[in-house]
């Protein structure tokens, strides 16, 4: 029996990085073993098998009547359903000793910012198998931008994962930080290895985006700090004033801790009439409907534990605009991408400009995205099992 702890992808709309892998595995995993999902409820203390809307949620995040919104997760979890949900998951709470059974693995894909990392050592046997993906340390990395008990409740977080039999950290970068952040913190730590998410093709890619109206550029991510949409808009904003005409569109959440200093220069930017959006956190269909329609896109983060939007956009055919340190030099550097220095404003602008400008650098680099192998959820559910199956053999 594999447990999966699915809490964030079964309780809302948000379908950001984390709760795209959460969704993508639990599918890949069901149909090769025999998964339950688990949501942890933080009042009761404990696992709870899923409601049917729960389920549902999990398999199908947007519901029929989907409206944009910029934080997904609190519109669809206020205060009184939090509770009322604790009281209907009485009677599907998970009891402690039924992780207890042999051959029982904890597979956990996604981050806790609750108590979970305090409770589970306690509560889950030593002789479990635990599994976990890593993503990335960026709260360590410039922690004087993270609120503190976030950051704390990070570090406990990381150092769960660590305690795990088997860590897939998401690229190379990550592995890393891991070991030089916290497993010198973690006296028994587990077995970690650098496990690539893959991106699947849709199934029918349309044809290029109409080059009558002006070109549309596109930025995937939800709007937090380490993201830098001011250096984008800086760098978008320096090309209008030269005369380029093109269409910026910004799609993602909003982040609590930032997203407030970011809105006022979009609104500046749009009071002076330039063509900029910023559409929230759509559904999948518009998302691809907004891929087809772009030009390209561009991804000014300027660390990342992996860049999963780069290899989206490759998904789709599209180049994109990006840095190359770190983790994003591993998604950006095998093709279809423009490397640029992302921190400097100046050095994005010219990336986007070359693209706007040069059209057989623009066909050339849709090429090579449409050229590259980025995997599929099917291997990466195999390779998974196999190292599962490696980790219990040897412990």
């Amino acid at each position: 029996m594999l447990y999966l702890d699915v809490t964030q992808s079964c309780r809302s709309a948000n379908n950001s990085g984390v709760q795209v892998v959460t969704r993508k595995l639990y599918r890949a995993l069901a149909a090769k073993a025999q998964v339950q999902p688990l949501a942890w409820d933080p009042l009761l203390q404990c696992y709870a098998k899923l409601s049917l809307s729960e389920r549902d949620r999990l398999e199908n995040p947007f519901p029929p009547d989907y409206k944009p919104t910029a934080r997904p997760n609190k519109r669809d979890n206020p205060a009184w359903k939090t509770f009322s949900r604790s009281i209907l998951r009485l009677s599907r709470r998970m009891k402690w000793r039924g992780f207890a059974e042999a051959g029982t693995t904890m597979i956990f894909p996604e981050v806790f910012r609750d108590a979970r990392a305090k409770v589970l050592p306690l509560r889950l046997p030593g002789h479990l198998t635990k599994a976990a993906i890593f993503y990335d340390t960026y709260v360590l990395k410039e922690p004087e931008k993270t609120p503190p008990k976030r950051a704390r409740n990070f570090i406990e977080y990381a150092k769960f994962v660590a305690s795990s039999n088997l860590i897939l950290c998401i690229s190379r970068e990550t592995k890393e930080d891991l070991e030089r952040f916290i497993l010198p913190e973690v006296e028994d730590h587990g077995h970690a290895t650098v496990a690539y998410l893959p991106v699947e093709r849709p199934a029918n890619l349309p044809s290029n985006p109409n080059t009558e109206t002006s070109p549309l550029i596109l930025c995937v991510s939800t709007l937090g700090y380490q993201k830098n949409h001011l250096g984008l808009l800086e760098a978008a904003e320096r090309l209008w004033k030269d005369g380029l005409d093109f269409r910026l569109e910004l799609i993602g959440k909003a982040d609590p801790t930032w997203t407030g200093k970011i809105l006022p220069r979009i609104d500046e930017l749009r009071d002076e009439g330039k063509d900029l959006h910023w559409l929230r956190h759509v559904d999948d269909q518009k998302l691809a409907d907004r891929y087809h329609h772009a030009s390209f896109t561009v991804y000014p983060s300027r660390y990342e534990g992996f860049g999963l939007p780069i290899l989206e956009s490759m998904a789709h055919g599209k180049p994109c605009v990006c840095g190359s340190n770190g983790a994003l030099g591993e998604a950006s550097s095998e093709g279809g991408c423009l490397q640029v220095d992302q921190n400097d404003p100046a050095s994005l602008a010219g990336g986007i400009r070359k693209l706007l400008e040069k059209g057989e650098l623009l066909q050339s680099l849709q090429e090579e995205a449409l050229g590259r192998d980025l995997g599929s959820w099917d291997d990466y559910a195999d390779s998974f099992l196999k190292n599962l199956s490696q980790v219990d053999s040897s412990g």
